[in-house]
């Protein structure tokens, strides 16, 4: 699963993920852009990845039972 398929799965729908990404980035990304990241059609920028790890880590890492490493790789890709 793609780090695209993993936060969008946290909404409800697509536009619900993509909107929060824009909030949370000031950016306008369309729902077609986050096919082609999903599809691997284009590449993530940067700022987009970050952004989604810094979202999806947390929970991911908690769900298999390693809280104590969330600081350490918060940390490291900030």
């Amino acid at each position: 699963m793609s780090l695209i398929q993993t936060y969008t799965l946290r909404f409800d729908t697509r536009r619900e993920a993509l909107d929060a990404l824009n909030n949370g980035l000031g950016s306008r990304y369309t729902l077609h852009r986050l096919g082609e990241w999903a599809n691997g059609k284009r590449p993530l920028p940067a700022i987009v990845r970050v952004y989604l790890l810094n979202q999806v880590l947390p929970a991911v890492l908690a769900d298999i039972g390693k809280p104590g490493a969330i600081k350490r790789i918060m940390a490291a890709i900030q």
